[in-house]
């Protein structure tokens, strides 16, 4: 939670990606059914970023370890808008941060098997509009696509009431409220949603 307070996405969406992209703060997107309209996410404050931290067990700086991040790719290096937030990490909390390249392949079966510590370098498009190929998809602890091996018991409750619920406006809430869950207890970090704009070069 605090390295999630630590990122100014509307900065970033501004001032290096043009505002082409709509900073997130849930997991559906706007125009998405069950997008939440109210859900207010983890927003940027630096006082309450550092006070998580300074209450969490990695509080020394000098015996906290850096994070590795693992993206997909072969040469080059990781996006602009991830080494912003990884100098913002530093800057805001101190924290440091490892980059790795990982080749396509090997990414994805080490993405698959859980070996990341953390990974970034992945979007997801619904393959069809409902919230159920989100939110279950990639957050129940038993789905094989749960990639960074979040667990929740009141989150798996609620996705799965939602699966046999046929009352609609019934089964939004149940999604509200594990996509509140899940975002609440940071289980990933949101970034952006895809943008309609243009920009003329």
């Amino acid at each position: 939670r605090a390295l999630s307070h630590a990122v100014d996405k509307e900065l970033i969406s501004a001032e290096v990606l043009s505002g082409l992209m709509v900073p997130a703060y849930g997991i559906l997107p706007p125009g998405f059914p069950g997008y939440n309209v109210d859900l207010e996410g983890l927003r940027f404050d630096t006082e309450l970023a550092k006070q998580l931290l300074s209450e969490s067990r990695y509080a020394d700086i000098e015996t906290r370890p850096d994070i590795l991040i693992s993206i997909p790719g072969t040469g080059g290096g990781p996006t602009l808008s991830l080494e912003v937030v990884v100098e913002m990490w530093r800057q805001i909390l101190g924290v440091e941060v490892d980059i790795q390249q990982v080749e396509w392949a090997t990414y994805l079966k080490d993405l698959n098997e859980r070996k990341f510590q953390a990974f970034a370098g992945l979007g997801w498009e619904a393959d069809y509009p409902d919230p159920q190929d989100i939110l279950d998809i990639l957050f129940h602890s038993e789905s094989n696509t749960n990639h960074g091996g979040y667990s929740n018991p009141e989150v798996d409750v609620a996705l799965e009431q939602a699966r046999i619920e046929t009352d609609i406006s019934e089964r939004i809430k149940l999604y509200h409220e594990a996509e509140k869950i899940i975002v609440e207890d940071a289980a990933l970090l949101p970034m952006w949603f895809g943008g309609q704009g243009y920009v003329l070069v």
